[in-house]
């Protein structure tokens, strides 16, 4: 034992640990976008003084900030309309989720565009700074969010270039919700809602409200990938890390970072037990800070799993 002990080498795969080989790659990605943001927020700073120190008329900054408002004018959508209320849609859980969504998103979008439009105006030297300008303008140049924009939880160190995509992609999903005329039918995009929780729990109220059950009968089963049932919930965009689908609720490890699931199919059935196997969790993003629900599949050991740190995770992008 002493011999086989002293023979082994001083560095070994992470797998001796439990962990998955490609552990020390993840960190590494981590630490990389770390230093890519404190980089951007460094340059920012230094390009709004001139070589001897002093403030310039008109910074460098103030240029490319004024360049980058217009892509972003250009880039979110104009305005949304909203969800159109009757005697009947009122009643529906589902209507009240994505109306309270589509609401939020209409007011948040105002705010960004008359933000930028005056950025865009001081940046053009047809508008004075004021205090609140100011405050959104060094925010911007850091590559920060800017505080009036935050109407919902995001990464920690997330840069504004990201949140502004990111944000695209959420209120063209909205303008394409608030068209619908099926919400139950629709696909969508879970990590690009800004109360997920309250979405699963929408289906559920829906579900018991439809079939006149208690809440508490109620239990939650997945399946992976797309059917032609039509008493399900479909949602996109969720990665597995660690791990791939292969089919139904089934998962097998992977030496893969993550693995994309086009869909992801849901329900809630009455007076069955919950389903059987190992609870996983669902995230909102891969910093792993907001759980969304746990969910159940069947692996071939939870203990493996769960030493890997296998998760899902419902945004990607941030």
């Amino acid at each position: 034992m002493i011999g086989w002990v002293e023979e082994l080498k001083n560095e070994q795969l992470p797998a001796w640990l439990g962990l998955p080989n490609n552990a020390e790659k993840v960190l590494l990605t981590k630490r990389g976008e770390s230093m890519l943001r404190n980089m951007l927020k460094v340059t920012d700073e230094e390009l709004a003084f001139s070589e001897d120190g002093k403030e310039e008329a008109k910074p460098q900054w103030m240029a490319q900030l004024g360049e980058l408002a217009k892509q972003w004018l250009q880039l979110l959508p104009k305005d949304i309309v909203k969800m159109r209320r009757t005697v009947e849609n009122i009643k529906d859980p589902l209507f009240r989720f994505f109306e309270r969504e589509v609401n939020l998103g209409s007011q948040l979008l105002k705010d960004i565009r008359r933000d930028l439009n005056e950025i865009s105006a001081v940046c053009r030297a047809e508008k004075k700074q004021n205090n609140e300008t100011r405050a959104l303008a060094a925010s911007l140049q850091k590559g920060e969010v800017p505080n009036g924009w935050k109407r919902y939880i995001v990464p920690r160190e997330v840069t504004v270039m990201d949140w502004v995509t990111d944000l695209n992609e959420r209120l063209k999903q909205l303008i394409r919700i608030g068209g619908s005329d099926n919400l139950k039918r629709e696909t969508f995009w879970l990590g690009g809602t800004f109360s997920p929780e309250a979405y699963i729990t929408a289906t559920r109220q829906q579900v018991a409200q439809a079939n006149t059950w208690s809440l508490e009968q109620l239990n939650l089963h997945i399946h992976m990938g797309k059917t032609d049932n039509t008493d399900v919930f479909r949602i996109s965009g969720v990665d597995v890390r660690g791990a791939k689908s292969i089919g139904g609720n089934k998962l097998e490890l992977c030496e893969l970072v993550k693995s994309e699931c086009d869909v992801v199919e849901f329900s809630w059935k009455q007076f069955q037990d919950a389903a059987d196997g190992t609870r996983l969790p669902l995230y909102l993003y891969g910093d792993r800070r907001q759980l969304i629900s746990p969910l159940a599949f069947q692996l071939s050991s939870a203990t493996v799993f769960y030493q890997r740190g296998v998760a899902l995770v419902a945004n990607s992008s941030l």
